[in-house]
């Protein structure tokens, strides 16, 4: 969405939702009943969601199509009884009756704790922060806390440098600028219910992620699993730490 303001500022834009098995669901947040969409969310507790405006998004529409081409155990697992169709997204309703995206429930991840984590939807959320541009989330089953890959704002980033007399590389390795990325993310209220708290370590870059060095799709979303890959060794050096 950024990316497009940027292109036309004078623009309106509007989130909407859907999926190919069932076209629109929602638009800024409200399921199109004109449509005779109708949302339920159900209670996934393995989550930690247990209804009440929290679980699973599951649609019923007369949009909807029939199944999987030739995948009966998929189409069994996704079209519920009484014509309901499980997105395999989850997500609440806040007290506006507004519908929000939680994650992908593939996506979702857990720590050694039991805390679950939304990385995503962190992700999001944390590249609203003034000192970071870009922002993925390791989470790792074995640890019971998260480690951060960030890339600093450069202007921030080039204020430091000038106040402290120090080039990029060793701004990047000062503690203090550790800190004060770490304590503004840590700090954003959204990110709190998803357990922000967590996060313990970050990994701090001034290059940004981009579709030409291909750690951005074409769509520029970022290739979380190619972005943890290329800063593997720096990783397995801070859960050595």
């Amino acid at each position: 969405k950024q990316f497009a303001r940027s292109i036309f500022p004078d623009a309106t834009f509007v989130d909407s939702y859907g999926t190919t098995e069932c076209g629109a669901i929602s638009s800024n947040g409200k399921p199109i009943w004109s449509k005779n969409v109708q949302v339920r969310l159900a209670s996934r507790p393995e989550f930690g969601l247990f209804g009440h405006g929290k679980g699973e998004i599951q649609v019923k529409s007369p949009h909807t199509h029939v199944g999987y081409f030739k995948n009966p155990d998929k189409t069994k697992e996704a079209w519920l009884e009484g014509g309901w169709y499980a997105t395999g997204d989850l997500g609440r309703v806040d007290e506006f009756g507004k519908l929000h995206i939680l994650e992908r429930i593939s996506a979702v991840r857990g720590l050694k704790d039991g805390t679950i984590v939304f990385p995503y939807k962190l992700m999001t959320i944390l590249e609203r922060a003034d000192w970071a541009t870009q922002v993925v989330i390791d989470v790792r089953k074995d640890r019971d806390f998260l480690v951060g890959i960030v890339v600093v704002d450069p202007q921030r980033l080039y204020d430091f440098c000038r106040r402290r007399n120090v080039s990029v590389a060793k701004a990047l390795e000062d503690d203090a600028l550790q800190k004060l990325v770490l304590q503004e993310l840590r700090g954003i209220p959204e990110a709190k219910p998803l357990h922000v708290c967590k996060l313990k370590y970050l990994l701090l870059t001034a290059s940004p992620w981009t579709i030409q060095n291909k750690l951005l799709t074409g769509s520029h979303k970022k290739r979380v699993n190619v972005i943890l890959r290329k800063y593997s060794s720096e990783l397995e050096k801070v859960y050595g730490a």
